[in-house]
């Protein structure tokens, strides 16, 4: 299990890192990578992506038989074959922007190991996803466990239930002891849902507009802008968590939906598998979307744009869009949207903030490091 958590704490240091050369032509590094084979005596020298890209594939693929097939019952919150197979499907979905060299066809059969292994079923209710129930979904891979009494941190889940509460909004009603005045929901993002905030898209739900405007003129104004407190520290029946500060609800790290949508986008760019497939699992998704047919899309719709945006809408706020934005090529400069790169009209940034910048403790730690273009 350990292994799979540094192989996925390893792909967070190449995740999000954009062209393989930087405007500067040197290939852009990251921090060393060291093993239990690493010589104490001598300072680590930089690592490249291509090879953390292949370090973290290896230990992934080493561990994944050791491991139970799904987290549930005793083997909660620890790492499954389904947890291994989610971290190697968004690894290759990368694996063009980490390495430069694309593996679609490996992201595709990483999905389907997941969807064929019948361990997983969309959950029909949406928001159970983000409430303290959602121990029982049968659709979340794999959870990082939060308790009120026994797990606080001022990270995690107190960050995204908090965060989202301000305004006019009751905390009470969330289960919290009061709001940070913080998260918003830009009106780019209203607008991918079809009808926006009171539209038939049933994601919208838990949207709150009352005393918020739509347009964000001041980004620190909270009434600028809805708000979304899709996290709570409630149940899907308001039976509020243990402790008001610190939620009982778990983190969804990993869930079907994105498997499902996973598997459309690679089929899409050339990896295999059937547009019937492709089709299905993203109508399956859209479907729990409007309880029913009526926003079914049909093969013409199913676009790499389409995916972009259906995986906006579906993990708003699951730590998925900058990833998706870099591999799309919109992250800096081919897109702007409102308050990019610190105006209101929004604007163009740099290429090099595709990639992250080495923090300076580390640069200060190990001279032999250099840090990324542009920074």
């Amino acid at each position: 299990m350990l292994r799979v958590f540094c192989a996925a704490s390893v792909i967070m240091l190449i995740g999000s890192q954009q062209p393989p050369v930087p405007p500067s032509g040197r290939a852009s590094e990251i921090p060393p990578l060291v093993d239990e084979n690493f010589d104490l005596s001598a300072l680590p020298r930089q690592a490249t992506r291509t090879e953390v890209f292949n370090f973290a594939e290896s230990e992934l693929k080493a561990i994944r038989a050791a491991l139970p097939a799904t987290s549930r019952g005793d083997n909660y919150g620890r790492a499954s074959q389904g947890a291994v197979d989610m971290v190697l499907a968004h690894l290759y979905l990368n694996a063009a922007v980490y390495t430069g060299t694309a593996r679609w066809a490996d992201a595709r059969a990483a999905a389907e190991a997941v969807i064929s292994s019948n361990n997983y079923s969309l959950d029909p209710n949406y928001i159970r996803l983000f409430s303290i129930d959602n121990t029982a979904s049968q659709e979340i891979i794999f959870a990082i466990p939060f308790d009120g009494d026994r797990t606080r941190t001022w990270g995690g889940l107190t960050y995204l239930t908090h965060a989202a509460v301000g305004g006019s909004m009751n905390a009470a009603s969330y289960g919290l002891d009061g709001g940070w005045w913080g998260l918003r929901l830009r009106p780019e993002a209203v607008d991918r849902y079809e009808g926006g905030a009171t539209g038939p898209d049933r994601r919208t739900s838990y949207f709150y507009t009352t005393g918020q405007t739509k347009t964000i003129a001041s980004i620190g104004e909270f009434t600028n802008g809805y708000a979304a407190p899709k996290y709570r520290n409630i149940t899907t029946t308001g039976q509020a968590g243990k402790n008001s500060t610190h939620p009982d609800t778990d983190y969804p790290m990993f869930r079907l939906a994105d498997a499902y949508l996973i598997y459309a986008e690679a089929h899409l760019r050339g990896g295999g598998g059937t547009a019937v497939n492709a089709l299905n699992y993203v109508n399956l998704v859209r479907q729990r979307a409007y309880g029913g047919i009526t926003g079914n899309i049909v093969a013409t719709q199913l676009t790499l744009d389409f995916i972009l945006d259906e995986r906006s809408r579906e993990l708003l706020w699951e730590g998925f869009r900058r990833e998706d934005l870099v591999r799309y090529d919109r992250f800096t400069d081919n897109t702007t949207w409102t308050w990019k790169g610190g105006v209101p009209a929004g604007q163009v940034t740099p290429s090099h903030r595709d990639i992250y910048p080495i923090p300076a403790n580390e640069l200060f730690a190990n001279p032999t490091i250099k840090q990324n273009p542009g920074y």
